[in-house]
């Protein structure tokens, strides 16, 4: 009987590129052909490690970010349902509005001596 196995352990796409570049990066160091450090030759790994976690976190802060966007508008429209189902809109209540006449200052004379 087969043993199904779909784990996915791989380097991937990237990781794949990285090593090829790196492996042609080394040969062309050895014959000659370019005459660039180490530090160089072997930066393509590091790159493609720091470019796959940059990834990674955008991919899940974005995932975060839709789930918190999905959950507040999920909250809002809860509370709009409960609003209307227990009538607890605020409304306008004009019984006992009352006209409110402006303040009339008093306005003195000054006795003005000389």
């Amino acid at each position: 009987m087969a043993e199904n196995n779909n784990s996915s352990g791989g380097i991937g796409c990237l990781g794949l590129l990285a090593v090829l570049l790196t492996v042609l990066l080394v040969g062309l160091k050895l014959t000659g052909f370019i005459t660039w450090s180490w530090l160089w030759v072997a930066s393509p790994i590091p790159i493609a490690l720091v470019l796959e976690i940059v990834l990674i976190l955008l991919v899940f802060g974005g995932a975060l970010g839709l789930f918190g966007i999905v959950a507040g508008i999920a909250a809002l429209l809860d509370r709009h349902d409960r609003n209307k189902r227990l009538g607890s809109y605020p409304r306008l209540n004009l019984s006992r509005a009352t006209t409110v006449a402006p303040k009339q200052e008093r306005f003195t004379e000054l006795n003005l001596k000389r």
